[in-house]
């Protein structure tokens, strides 16, 4: 019976994995600094710079981890691309960080998904702030303060993003 149980908990860890996020195996533990600032300098793919410093204006960041190979990453990417638009005017922004997938791939997957926010490979300052999977999304204000202590694990539906999103907006 205890073996039985045991298989299908880990049938359901496996079905909830498929269901809202792919697991990685290169990356550490969310373990972000003590004092919680993000800081990094980097260019996107599109050779465009990109750097805390030039996102200190805005109010909430989004910075999303994904991989190309992830269906649950890429299937979220057009309510998160709608989300960037929608809120912009009120210092929201997304930046899509990547870590283990080939350029290209990362370039076809934009270039489909129409997707115009920055998307970068992970800088050293970032890697704390992933986990072992895929997506996972923190918030952060224009300063790289932390606007939560955990990250959010997993895809989320257009309306749980933007519920959180108007949540950080809005300073509830």
């Amino acid at each position: 019976m205890k073996r039985m149980l045991a298989v299908l908990f880990a049938a359901l860890i496996a079905a909830l994995t498929v269901l809202t996020g792919c697991i990685t195996i290169e990356t550490p533990e969310f373990d972000p600094p003590e004092d919680g600032a993000v800081d990094f300098s980097t260019t996107d793919i599109n050779g465009e710079p990109i750097s805390m410093e030039a996102l200190s204006d805005k109010k909430v960041i989004m910075i999303n981890f994904w991989e190309s190979w992830c269906h649950p990453c890429v299937s979220e990417m057009p309510s998160i691309q709608a989300l960037y638009e929608k809120y912009a005017d009120r210092g929201f922004t997304v930046l899509g960080v990547y870590g283990q997938s080939e350029e290209e791939e990362i370039r076809a997957a934009v270039e489909k998904l129409h997707i115009t926010y920055p998307v970068f490979y992970v800088t050293d300052s970032l890697k704390p702030y992933q986990t072992q999977y895929v997506p996972t999304t923190v918030f952060i204000d224009g300063s790289g303060r932390l606007l939560t202590a955990e990250p959010v694990v997993g895809s989320q539906s257009a309306s749980d993003w933007e519920s959180l999103i108007l949540q950080y907006l809005d300073g509830e």
